[in-house]
Parts: structure tokens; sequence; C-alpha cells
């Protein structure tokens, strides 16, 4: 997050579908780069949480602190500014990604 936060890229959507479980120090850096990334006028929002992060967020009462989505596009619609192509469509998450936005 760190890295593509320095590449210019602060509307960021983490994919944790394939993380079983995370322990209080991943929860803290999920939190502090969300509060980097809002300073900067970005946003981090998480994708597809497995239930064993849910539940950690539940119980230190973070779970309302992220954006949480379980349908990707809805996610990448939902940042304050959308990413779009020259012809005002919204890119794909898949394209967006690798691109560098001012």
């Amino acid at each position: 997050i760190g890295r593509l936060s320095g590449e210019g890229r602060n509307q960021i959507l983490l994919n944790l579908s394939g993380l079983s479980a995370i322990d209080a120090g991943g929860l803290g850096e999920l939190l502090q780069s969300g509060v980097e990334l809002n300073k900067g006028g970005g946003q981090l929002k998480l994708l597809r949480p497995a239930r064993a992060l849910r539940q950690m967020m539940s119980i230190t009462k973070l779970l309302n602190v992220f954006d949480i989505y379980e349908d990707e596009s809805e996610a990448v619609a939902g940042f304050a500014q959308p990413i779009l192509d020259p012809e005002g469509q919204l890119l794909s998450y898949e394209y967006a990604r690798y691109e560098t936005h001012p």
C-alpha cells in the first residue's frame, strides 16, 4: 500500500478474500494505511474480507472504520474520484490499478 501511495495511486481496493487469518499487527497496518491515504486525499477499501478478519475487526470496534465491499465493481464505483478512461467510462479495477492517476 505504501509503495502504491508513493506512486500517486491513492485510491486502493485491497482484495482480502484469500486471507485466512490476521493478527493485531496486521490489522494495525491496515488501519495506519487507511489513515495515511485519507490524509493524502485517498481511500482504502476492503474487498471480500474473510470471516476471521471481520470477527477481529468487530472485536476491536474497527468494522465501521473501513469501507467493506463484497462486489468489486461496486467498490470501484464508490471511490470519491472514480477512475475514468479518456471517454469518461469507468475503467475496470484490473486495468485501472496499473495506471498512475494524478
